[in-house]
């Protein structure tokens, strides 16, 4: 009403400060940890996974939208599931009966905090702050619906989309009860209306079919005209808004009574496993605790950690980024750390993490089961005496070529290492970081660990060279643990320079191609292509004249 510079200056106000915030830890994650996203999105969002192609993480953000939509609507909002209906709705009604259609649609009390938030914006005088209130609904479960974490933690980053649908049922209930408003909108009830009634649809529908607007439009409309005549009217809106509302408080009181159930149970389980696990900790003071589900055990211990899910790292080392590549690529990055700040207490799930324990876990020191569990993400947090003798065992060359020196390695699911070498894989579904442990060729006594990326049949890798002498002959030398016989061209600048023979071996080896004087140049991409049949285990590759 003060006119358009007026409305952005207000924008401003409001709006700047969340700008500089958000640009104040864009900077600072920068600065800190190389990245300019936070570790939280690094990590948990589909759009940052190496190996999905793009049609499936758009299935997937679909997939978590509908889950954050209908969660909300046929379970926080009402208390009995879809698959109960069965009990409340007598088979021989069978699935076109009216009376089954009303049976069911009577226990889904989700429909009317949808209706009732849907009012402000049939009414002139409430319709902008509508328009921009459902908005931030709409837009906010769009954005979230990028994390795949939305299914879990009883739908918490949903739910100030639902914070916001309240206010707007709070201002529909006010809005109804004016006198001196003008009627409802016919089109814009209508619609409502009709989306109300396909929503209904939605929530009934046969067990085992995926959501859709199954109704005929027809019926849809009908059912929006029916809604605009229930508003049309301020005494008959008032009497059916008051029912609607009492009706889903009815609903609410049993799911009500489930979460705070529900908090309880949940706030029991982190009280036995992890503060009872950080207060053990506190007592041991490691110099450092590795934790794959960090929660509270850090904050209870208050000792330094590693999270190798990647939501806490160490310094500039890009953790969070190895989370999504796999575990082979962070344990690559602890061989990265200072041997003294390395974690010397491993306190995990054990059956979240595969070999982990059995490899760098030495004897358990304790154990932390939690009865009833609805929160933790296992039954049983286990502390384990850390272990790192093999870290750092398959560094050297061990096959290197006689009277040359190593001029450039690449040090293959090492994140560091692989981005100084401009090292890329051919994507997606490729890729896939992988480890071993397997006698060291230069001592059958030792171990040797490595881990590198598993490229499939057609599939490829690339780096570009560094510090190389054009004048000078040398050779390509790959370390590798054959499973199963393959072949491997390489390529230099586009042109075949020799091929890899690989057969089955179940140990490490390192062949090698001879490169002849003037074809390793600095700045050129080798690049090594699997033709198959089998897959091909890129461990470690080096470049030496």
């Amino acid at each position: 009403r003060r006119g358009r510079g007026a409305a952005i200056a207000l924008l401003a106000r409001v709006g700047l400060p969340g700008v500089a915030a958000l640009a104040a830890q864009t900077l600072a994650n920068r600065a800190l940890t190389g990245e300019w996203s936070a570790n939280g999105a690094i990590v948990k969002l589909a759009l940052n996974n190496p190996y999905m192609p793009p049609s499936e993480k758009l299935e997937d953000w679909v997939f978590n939208v509908r889950y954050a939509v209908l969660r909300c609507l046929d379970w926080h909002f009402a208390h009995i599931e879809g698959e109960h209906l069965a009990e409340w709705v007598p088979a021989s009604w069978g699935p076109s009966n009216p009376l089954a259609f009303l049976a069911r649609t009577a226990w889904f009390a989700g429909v009317v905090p949808l209706a009732l938030g849907a009012l402000p914006l049939l009414f002139g005088r409430t319709r902008r702050i509508a328009v921009i209130v459902w908005a931030q609904i709409v837009l906010w479960i769009l954005v979230v619906a990028f994390n795949g974490q939305v299914r879990w933690q009883n739908e918490r980053y949903v739910m100030p989309a639902v914070a916001w649908l309240l206010v707007m049922v709070a201002l529909g209930l006010v809005v109804v009860m004016r006198r001196s408003l003008a009627r409802p909108s016919l089109v814009l009830s209508v619609i409502a209306g009709a989306l109300l009634v396909q929503t209904v649809g939605v929530l009934t529908r046969p067990l085992g079919t995926p959501p859709s607007f199954r109704l005929p439009w027809l019926l849809a409309i009908a059912g929006g005209l029916l809604f605009w005549g229930l508003l049309y009217v301020r005494r008959v809106r008032a009497v059916v808004v008051v029912l609607a509302v009492l009706f889903a408080y009815d609903h609410q009181i049993p799911k009500m009574r489930d979460q705070k159930w529900f908090f309880g149970r949940a706030s029991r389980n982190i009280r036995d496993q992890h503060l009872t696990l950080g207060r053990y900790l506190a007592e041991l003071r490691p110099n450092r605790v590795l934790v794959g589900d960090a929660g509270a055990i850090l904050y209870e211990s208050d000792r330094p950690g590693l999270d190798i899910i990647g939501l806490g790292g160490y310094h500039a080392l890009p953790f969070a980024r190895a989370g999504v590549h796999g575990l082979p690529a962070t344990i690559e990055l602890l061989e990265r750390m200072p041997p003294r700040d390395r974690p010397d207490v491993l306190a995990i799930f054990p059956t979240w993490w595969g070999v982990l324990p059995l490899w760098f876990g030495g004897d358990v020191l304790r154990r932390f089961p939690v009865e009833g569990n609805v929160i933790c993400g296992g039954y049983e947090h286990v502390v384990y005496q850390a272990d790192w003798h093999l870290l750092n065992s398959g560094d050297g060359l061990r096959s290197r070529p006689e009277g040359e020196t190593v001029r450039m390695d690449v040090d293959v699911a090492d994140l560091v290492s692989e981005k100084r070498a401009e090292y890329k894989f051919s994507r997606p579904q490729n890729g896939w970081t992988d480890m071993r442990v397997l006698p060291d060729p230069a001592n059958a006594k030792l171990d040797l660990f490595d881990g590198g990326r598993r490229i499939a049949a057609t599939r490829s890798e690339q780096f570009v060279l560094r510090a190389v002498e054009q004048d000078k002959a040398g050779h390509v030398v790959v370390r590798t643990a054959p499973e199963t016989a393959t072949r491997v061209r390489v390529r230099i600048a586009g042109a075949d320079v020799g091929v890899l023979e690989l057969t089955r071996t179940g140990a490490w080896v390192e062949p090698s191609v001879a490169i002849p004087a003037g074809r390793l140049r600095s700045g050129d991409v080798l690049e090594l292509v699997n033709e198959g049949p089998g897959d091909f285990v890129d461990y470690h590759a080096w470049i030496t004249q």
